[in-house]
């Protein structure tokens, strides 16, 4: 003769929120798989090349970026292996600055000038995607009246880590 033994509802309640427990933390355990962004903390060489300081992936979707036809900034680019663009942005030259201060010669008025840093730190971001391999910065420079601007080179980044 077999007797059916069954657990008493506390015992019950226990099993029932260990297994629920046991089920979140495996989720939170788990890789996520949604969009990422990669951020990119850059250093301007006093050569005006760029050299990657750090980086650093996070779970996020990126924006579109503000700006991407500005001619007098640094522009990159996410390259697959081919060196097909598969995104683009632009940012103001961060080795360049305008400041401004009072003109004593006409009351009220800025005046504003340029300064040159000989270096600079900045960071950008860039959606992580599986078929990158690289980002590529660099200038637009213009070359001749009425001609293409020319890509004046400053830095690759090779991206091993996804």
């Amino acid at each position: 003769m077999t007797t059916k033994r069954t657990l008493g509802p506390s015992l019950t309640a226990i099993v029932l929120l260990a297994a629920v427990c046991w089920s979140a933390a495996s989720a939170w355990g788990q890789t996520n798989d949604g969009p990422r962004i990669l951020f990119l903390h850059l250093k301007m060489q006093p050569d005006k090349t760029l050299k990657l300081a750090n980086s650093l992936t996070r779970p996020g979707k990126l924006k579109p970026p503000a700006i991407t036809d500005i001619t007098d900034g640094i522009h990159y680019e996410l390259l697959d292996a081919a060196g097909k663009s598969l995104w683009h942005a632009a940012i103001a030259d961060p080795g360049r600055r305008t400041m401004e201060h009072a003109d004593h010669s006409n009351a009220g008025k800025m005046q504003q000038f340029r300064i040159e840093l000989p270096e600079a730190e900045f960071m950008v971001r860039v959606p992580v995607r599986t078929n990158a391999v690289q980002v590529e910065f660099y200038r637009l420079t213009a070359t001749a009246t009425n001609q293409p601007l020319k890509k004046i080179r400053v830095g690759i980044i090779q991206l091993p880590f996804k």
